[in-house]
């Protein structure tokens, strides 16, 4: 079951960058939870191949972690909402995303909020 959760969460959304992203964020608890089941089932049965699950798993997770490296925002915000913009900067990078507040380079996604307050 955790397996058809995996292959398709992430093909579907392949071809887009920051949904693939996503989707594999999404089913990551899926495969930790999946490597933990493989290895029980090693540890139960000696004969039990855990070796092509393991590698499927790791393979989704070197995905993940190689487009978290490879993801880049760019972050527009109106001069009064700096301050949440910094916010933002701050969230994606704890989330190991990068983000830019400059029209240098390229940008897979782009957050922008040009919303105004008035009175």
């Amino acid at each position: 079951m955790i397996d058809d959760r995996l292959n398709n969460a992430y093909p579907l959304q392949a071809n887009i960058k920051t949904a693939a992203l996503f989707a594999l964020n999404e089913v990551n608890p899926d495969i930790i939870e999946a490597t933990a089941l493989v290895l029980l089932l090693q540890a139960a049965s000696p004969t039990f191949n855990s070796e092509k699950y393991l590698v499927i798993y790791q393979k989704h997770q070197a995905m993940k972690n190689e487009m978290l490296f490879q993801m880049r925002f760019k972050i527009e915000a109106a001069s009064k909402l700096s301050p949440i913009a910094e916010i933002v900067s701050k969230l994606l990078e704890s989330e190991k995303l990068s983000a830019s507040f400059s029209d240098k380079g390229r940008a897979d996604a782009v957050i922008s909020n040009h919303w105004e307050y008035t009175k």
